[in-house]
């Protein structure tokens, strides 16, 4: 009976053995899984910053692209301005150049009167 119940534990501390190595292939596993898990997350954190620089960059050339546009359309308005064809269809928007540069030219008299 003694020599069965030492089989028994024999085959037992085998069976344990076997685990404990799957458990430390699993644990292998998983480490190597988490490692991956932390440089995919650093590359990506890389790459978000690359594109938050590259959307701020964007952003101040289209403001300063903004800024340059407003002058290049008061320039062209003027010219269109002085430039006038004589057409029917234009005659309502001549009007409406003619009635905007009148407000302009009250408001600037206005503040000059300040």
């Amino acid at each position: 009976m003694h020599t069965a119940l030492q089989e028994e534990k024999a085959e037992l501390e085998k069976e344990k053995e076997k685990l404990r190595g799957k458990i430390n292939e699993y644990e292998s596993k998983i480490k190597e899984i988490e490692e991956e898990k932390k440089e995919q997350t650093r590359k990506f954190q890389k790459e978000i910053k690359e594109w938050e620089k590259s959307k701020e960059k964007n952003r101040h050339k289209t403001r300063d692209i903004e800024k340059q546009k407003e002058p290049l359309f008061v320039s062209l308005g003027k010219i269109i301005d002085e430039l006038r064809v004589d057409n029917k269809k234009l005659a309502i928007i001549y009007s409406q150049i003619d009635m905007a540069n009148k407000s302009i030219q009250e408001i600037e008299k206005n503040l000059k009167n300040l």
